[in-house]
């Protein structure tokens, strides 16, 4: 499980910091160029995975996997699920990937669907 982010049966806690589960309003994973990681806002350099497919000559860009966590007073909350950079489409990425999905449902269990959007931000090109 990811380090930084601890799930209770009614908020999680980052930081030192807790937050209630029902005040999420949408969740969505994330893959950050690792170059920009500590450097700008958290996922402020994305990279899609279907964008890579196109490149093959530049080689496979170097990231990490993460979550962006939208909260309904309009704050943002991030954290990584990598802890070190891997490369998109290895083992390691897909890895991240699922602990991702993994978290993403924990943190969304028992949330209406009406209320609250979740996105894997993966699309296919």
């Amino acid at each position: 499980m990811c380090e930084d982010l601890k799930i209770h049966s009614s908020l999680f806690e980052m930081d030192g910091k807790q937050f209630s589960l029902n005040d999420i309003q949408k969740v969505t994973i994330l893959n950050e160029d690792a170059k920009y990681k500590g450097k700008t806002k958290p996922f402020s350099h994305q990279v899609l995975s279907g964008v890579t497919m196109l490149m093959p000559i530049a080689g496979n860009p170097v990231l990490y996997v993460g979550l962006r966590i939208g909260m309904k007073d309009g704050s943002t909350q991030y954290v990584y699920v990598s802890k070190k950079p891997v490369q998109i489409n290895s083992d390691a990425y897909y890895a991240d990937r699922k602990e991702a999905e993994r978290l993403m449902e924990k943190l969304t269990k028992g949330t209406p669907s009406s209320v609250l959007q979740a996105e894997k931000n993966d699309p296919i090109l």
